[in-house]
């Protein structure tokens, strides 16, 4: 048996100086399996409200390492936006970059929600980044890039007047290009999924999904193609105002390899209060495939997992005390 021994210590200070501007200060040791390193972190940041409506926030930190290894020293720089109206339509953005002794980062983002109709949503999100050697092997050469598109769109039905149904229908695109590895490859995959819960009578949850991705792998001139989808299905009974029952059943269908692989499991909740809900359970056959959901419970064996559900109305008193204190 190999015993693996690691350890994180941090301490850091802040203060704000006026103007809405923030320092900070941090110092950290990391001792894990490649030695220990200490980092010191200093930064400014500041927090602007032009609008009631638009908040700006803007930032630049420096992280140098005092000891150990050094590749991942950098000074970045941060631009981020919210648009958070009470009207139908609310957007973010941030820009950020990386400046560093080894590789140069870059990454944007934006993503907005718009209610068109009464119960039904429309959302949309883009992440792009970037990574540029800035040394070493291939330096130079024209063959020193990652670069990283990811755009997600979907629709949402939930209904205002009841909860008999909701739907989620959501589609993503990944694009992944990788010159910094040999061999250098592009990959394309294209994420779909129409989620439905139902509701017939207060206590019981029914919940089916469908999920489909097409992968598109293109390594030194060698193409390939894949496509899987995925069928599940769960129901939840709430035998008592504070504890209920879920069972699940789900198959991935790998078409190109024609292998279908089954899962099962089983869970008991127990339900403090409304929107929380903390449940144990075993899974007794499982698969993993993280373009479809990162639950690490999907593998076999027991698993233990918290529930936080949250709307507008219950956030909105929290959102509102970080606005004043932004201010």
């Amino acid at each position: 048996m190999t015993k693996v021994f690691s350890s994180f210590t941090a301490i850091g200070i802040q203060s704000r100086i006026g103007g809405g501007f923030e320092a900070y200060a941090n110092y950290e040791l990391d001792g894990g399996i490649s030695g220990y390193r200490n980092q010191a972190i200093v930064g400014l940041r500041q927090a602007y409200r032009p609008h009631p409506h638009v908040t700006l926030n803007t930032g630049v930190e420096r992280v140098n390492t005092l000891r150990g290894n050094k590749q991942g020293d950098f000074t970045a720089f941060s631009l981020a936006g919210e648009y958070l109206p009470p009207s139908a339509f609310k957007s973010s953005g941030r820009f950020e970059r990386r400046n560093g002794d080894l590789f140069d980062k870059t990454l944007t983002s934006a993503a907005f929600d718009f209610t068109f109709k009464r119960g039904f949503s429309v959302l949309g999100k883009h992440n792009f980044f970037t990574e540029t050697r800035t040394a070493g092997l291939n330096a130079g050469t024209g063959s020193s890039e990652q670069v990283n598109h990811q755009l997600i769109s979907g629709l949402a039905y939930r209904s205002i007047s009841h909860d008999y149904v909701n739907v989620l229908g959501k589609y993503e695109l990944k694009y992944d290009r990788n010159d910094l590895v040999i061999p250098d490859s592009t990959q394309y995959t294209h994420i779909g999924s129409l989620e439905t819960i139902l509701e017939p009578k207060s206590q019981i949850e029914w919940f089916i999904r469908y999920g489909f991705k097409v992968n598109f792998l293109d390594s030194e001139g060698v193409k390939s193609r894949s496509l899987t989808d995925l069928w599940m299905t769960n129901v939840r009974y709430e035998w008592h105002r504070k504890m209920d029952v879920l069972v699940e059943y789900r198959i991935l269908h790998q078409h190109t390899a024609r292998d279908f692989q089954h899962g099962t499991s089983g869970e008991i909740g127990f339900i403090p209060q409304r929107n929380m809900r903390i449940a144990g359970g075993y899974n007794f056959k499982g698969f993993v495939d993280r373009d479809f959901s990162g639950d690490s419970y999907w593998a076999h064996g027991p698993f233990l997992k918290f529930q936080i559900k949250f709307t507008e109305s219950n956030v909105a008193g929290l959102l509102s005390g970080l606005q004043n204190v932004v201010r």
